[in-house]
């Protein structure tokens, strides 16, 4: 333990205190201070949010901040929060609201506010998100409730169950106004003692915004970090400009501003900085984004993400509007949301990202309570390297002191293009000592896109009266399949990597050494690391489409059980288009296989089973016995497929005899909705093996449900909508073949939710719950 003292002292009194036999390190104190929709579209949050329906849920973020809003949980909470704090902390005991700037609120917007109040349109990167909430500023303002020793305020917001926690505030000058630039100091210790003691959390800090043009050349100086954001573990956020034009319309009523404008006209007095807009170009940085290298080696920031003109949550108590600019006068969301600009706002942007990819880890990939370490290895290893705006370019080759590893890019770190895979290793029992060493084999097979690795851990923390090095130093190569290595870099950091970009076809050898463990002598802790590692490695991705949109990546969005790849056919003539089935006679199934894969698909095997009911429940890994289903064919099995090429499908047939098909009509006679289920196989998707993370696209289903209309007869369909916000509605479907044609087939394809919840009387859903995948309706196919 520590004993850890905040005391005002004559300066004439310090000498004496140093020369106490109980006092170990004076240090200044940094005196902290605050840091601060289409900023989704520029780190590829919203293509994930179309595409795969990540939102966030089940993840608990930790914001500490000014304040929230009100402060309180109840009615008078800015209705993009209500329902899911998990705790508010009025850590100076004057109130948790946010009267003074609404900085806290604007920032929790951008990580979790849902768009309540603008019908989805501004929201945050990970809307269904739960929130613990610290208060941390003065009704006078300053930071009182930062505590002396930072592990009291992660510490809370870890035991009410946060394992991301984001802080948009730091510390660049001690009370005197003298710089603390870049140095390690006691809260850096604090940040990387608490993450080497709570390996799954992962702690974000803004980079500043002291970014400055001293010298004149048009370009801003190195060395501008906050303490905070030098500490070793957690991911320091630089801004990088936003994507909102002078010319836009409608602008706020101060836009897209020259940096040569106002206060900043002295930062940055010449050019190519001084006239270029500050939101005009998001391949550039913004010009008051703090700078790197830490002191004492390594590299900072991490990554960066948007930081000017943000648009996101306003405090509906802020007396003073001390932001970057308002929606205009007569705007309908004037009062709910408006602009901020800073490194406080890139930060909450990344950690909703943060908590997406968290999501997708436990959800997916089925990988519980992943590390910090991950966390951070796949957002850097996706990070977008940004060429820069100016000529020379304002940034490097990355990992540069401006951007980090580049621009935070969510699609590229967890659902990379074809044909890109990915695999990750994880495992806080997989340990190295001073000289152990650990290998990882991977193929590839695909020489068109880079060869990548990223190896970061978490390091234990470094003694600011030693400065800021490592001290568990682990090293990063591989070897290619002619033997030669290229070592990760760089050398003193804890996050390394290597990019082969033009591989070649062969086993590569990803090797993690032990170079100096220092807590295995002294705390007899050995170091754990996570490792992401990305090209055309040799694997196949075979999938079967939940639905026309599904691009063969979990989770899909969509309607997953009117399967558009699993038909029913009366005669065997190839041509795939559903039909009823058709009693008496023998009917067949088609099942479209497809190759996502780098790899051709080998030994490819696909079951057919069928059930009463399945739904939602039949998702992997659980059992077929678990749904009473019953075989098609007598082995429900097909096989003998070619290989399926990359990129290319190939079709199963089955065939149900006439008691089959009776059967299945039984079942539909009693009201069910028996399921179609099929599960795609092949010996080289690590679906199978457990080595890569898209088994549940390796499902499908289809639902079948048909009643047969005599001619001459009215028939009452009875079907039923699932409301997400309310109970089920059963609604009737009346056909009365007295006034229609004797030959009729009628579909009953769910497209247009909101017309649906209109038809069984349920209220209409808020945007962005409106979609296909929000609502349950069992399709009828009517016979006559």
């Amino acid at each position: 333990g520590k004993d850890v003292l905040r005391v005002s002292l004559d300066l004439s009194s310090v000498e004496k205190l140093v020369k106490m036999s109980e006092v170990k390190w004076v240090e200044p104190w940094g005196v902290p201070k605050m840091f601060n929709d289409v900023a989704a579209g520029i780190i590829t949050v919203q293509p994930v949010w179309d595409d795969f329906g990540l939102d966030g849920k089940g993840q608990i973020v930790a914001v500490a901040d000014t304040g929230l809003d009100t402060g309180v949980d109840d009615a008078t909470m800015h209705d993009d929060f209500q329902g899911r704090i998990v705790n508010i902390y009025d850590r100076v005991g004057d109130g948790a609201d946010d009267p003074l700037s609404g900085h806290g609120t604007h920032v929790t917007g951008s990580v979790l506010g849902d768009g309540s109040q603008s019908n989805g349109n501004i929201r945050g990167m990970a809307p269904a998100a739960r929130l613990v909430f610290q208060a941390l500023e003065r009704v006078t303002g300053g930071f009182g409730g930062v505590p002396t020793d930072l592990n009291v305020l992660f510490q809370e917001a870890y035991d009410d169950g946060a394992r991301i926690h984001t802080n948009s505030w730091g510390a660049t000058e001690d009370f005197w106004g003298n710089s603390l630039h870049g140095q390690y100091l006691g809260p850096s210790e604090d940040i990387d003692e608490f993450m080497w003691d709570h390996k799954d959390i992962l702690i974000l800090f803004a980079a500043a915004n002291d970014g400055v043009d001293t010298d004149n050349d048009g370009v801003v100086d190195a060395d501008s970090l906050s303490v905070q954001s030098t500490a070793k573990n957690c991911v320091s956020v630089g801004a990088s400009e936003n994507d909102r034009p002078h010319d836009a319309n409608p602008p706020p009523t101060d836009y897209d501003i020259p940096w040569g404008t106002g206060s900043w006209a002295i930062r940055f007095p010449v050019n190519p900085i001084n006239t270029d807009h500050v939101s005009d170009d998001p391949h550039g940085m913004a010009a008051f984004s703090s700078r790197g290298p830490p002191d004492g080696g390594g590299n900072k920031p991490d990554v960066v993400a948007p930081g000017t003109n943000v648009l996101s949550v306003r405090s509906s108590v802020a007396t003073t509007p001390g932001n970057w600019g308002e929606l205009p006068p007569g705007h309908p969301l004037r009062q709910l949301y408006w602009y901020f600009g800073g490194t406080s706002m890139s930060t909450p942007l990344t950690a909703g990202t943060v908590a997406l990819i968290r999501q997708y880890l436990e959800d997916v990939c089925f990988h519980s309570n992943p590390s910090g370490a991950l966390l951070k290895a796949l957002l850097i290893h996706g990070a977008t390297p940004m060429a820069g705006q100016y000529t020379p370019p304002e940034v490097g080759p990355v990992p540069c002191d401006s951007q980090g590893w580049g621009r935070v890019n969510l699609r590229n770190s967890i659902f990379p293009k074809n044909p890109v895979k990915m695999e990750f290793r994880d495992d806080q029992a997989d340990t190295l000592g001073t000289g152990d060493h650990k290998d990882h084999s991977f193929t590839v097979v695909n020489v068109t896109v880079p060869l990548r690795a990223t190896l970061v851990w978490t390091d234990y923390k470094s003694d600011p009266m030693v400065g800021r090095g490592l001290v568990n130093t682990l090293r990063l190569s591989v070897i290619d399949p002619n033997n030669a290595t290229t070592v990760g870099a760089p050398a003193d950091n804890n996050v390394q990597q290597v990019t082969i970009n033009n591989p070649v076809n062969g086993v590569y050898t990803v090797r993690v050494e032990g170079v100096n463990i220092a807590t295995q002598a002294t705390t007899d802790e050995k170091q754990d690391f996570a490792l992401v590692v990305s090209g055309g490695l040799d694997a196949a991705d075979v999938y079967i489409k939940d639905n026309p949109a599904d691009i063969g990546r979990v989770p899909s969005t969509g309607i997953f059980y009117n399967n558009s790849d699993i038909v029913v056919r009366q005669i065997d003539d190839g041509i795939f288009q559903h039909q009823p089935l058709k009693k008496d006679q023998t009917n067949y199934i088609y099942v479209k296989v497809h190759n996502l894969g780098p790899a051709a698909a080998k030994d490819v095997k696909v079951t057919m089973r069928a059930a009463p009911y399945a739904g939602t429940e039949f998702v992997y890994p659980q059992d077929w016995t678990a749904i009473n289903p019953l075989r098609i064919e007598p082995n429900g099995i097909a096989t003998g497929f070619p290989n399926i090429a990359p990129g290319a499908s190939a079709t199963a047939k089955f065939s149900m005899d006439p008691g089959m098909v009776d059967k299945l009509h039984g079942w539909m006679a009693a009201k069910w909705h028996p399921c179609l289920l099929a599960r795609v196989q092949c010996v080289n998707d690590g679906a199978d093996v457990g080595v890569r993370t898209w088994q549940n696209n390796n499902l499908a289903q289809r639902n079948l449900t048909q009643i047969e209309v005599p001619k001459d007869t009215k028939v009452v369909f009875p079907f039923v909508i699932g409301h997400p916000l309310n109970n089920e509605r059963r609604i009737e479907l009346v056909i009365d073949r007295r006034k229609l044609p004797l030959d009729i087939e009628l579909l009953l394809d769910p497209k247009d939710t909101k017309n649906y919840y209109e038809i069984a009387g349920l209220p209409p859903l808020p945007s962005p719950l409106i979609d296909g995948s929000e609502f349950t309706l069992r399709e009828a196919e009517l016979v006559t």
